[in-house]
């Protein structure tokens, strides 16, 4: 009964210290927050390495992707070449024998044409001193002045206009040209000319 009496005496004191316990200082707060803090700044450092780790797995992925993907667009482009090449084979081997037969014909008529007007040109239209340069002076060529207007309605369809430079034409065969129907000049500018367009 006396060791009972004693322990309960204990118990009672005991709850009584805990009604007076005392709030821990602020000291003892700031130490814990601080200790708190550098726990989650070590967690968000090891998990930002480990963020940065995975980027560079990801990006040295990406590289690999881009270097097979660029092998493969190579190969594409060179099946696509080959596609073609056996297509064009295919297609002449194909190609009637007539139809080659008139290709052949009208490739020697053009090649005719033009040596028969070279011949023309040579005959009715010799080269003459360019305006102003004396019988000793520059030469102007029909056939050339024709042959720049030709290759430049050919190349630039959009520009087909060729400029007259003085001193490197006689006026004379420009005017018969555009008499003729042959060439035109520019509507705003007679220092450019044309040859016509005779497809309609």
């Amino acid at each position: 009964m006396y060791e009972h009496r004693e322990i309960n005496n204990l118990v009672a004191s005991e709850m009584a210290n805990l009604d007076t316990m005392e709030r821990p200082s602020d000291d003892i707060l700031e130490i814990e927050f601080r200790e708190d803090v550098d726990r989650q700044i070590k967690q968000y450092a090891s998990l930002n390495q480990f963020a940065k780790k995975q980027l560079d797995h990801l990006t040295n992925m990406l590289r690999e992707e881009k270097k097979v993907l660029s092998e493969c667009e190579d190969v594409y482009a060179a099946l696509k070449e080959k596609e073609r090449e056996l297509a064009q084979e295919a297609y002449v081997q194909s190609y009637p024998t007539q139809l080659r037969r008139e290709q052949a014909e009208w490739d020697l008529q053009y090649k005719q044409d033009t040596h028969d007007l070279i011949d023309f040109l040579d005959e009715y239209y010799p080269p003459h001193p360019v305006d102003n340069a004396g019988d000793l002076g520059e030469q102007c060529e029909l056939k050339e002045l024709l042959e720049d207007l030709m290759n430049q309605a050919v190349d630039s369809p959009d520009n087909p206009y060729i400029k007259l430079v003085p001193g490197t034409y006689w006026t004379p065969y420009i005017q018969t040209l555009v008499k003729g129907g042959v060439v035109k000049y520019h509507p705003t500018d007679s220092s450019f000319i044309r040859i016509n367009d005779f497809t309609y």
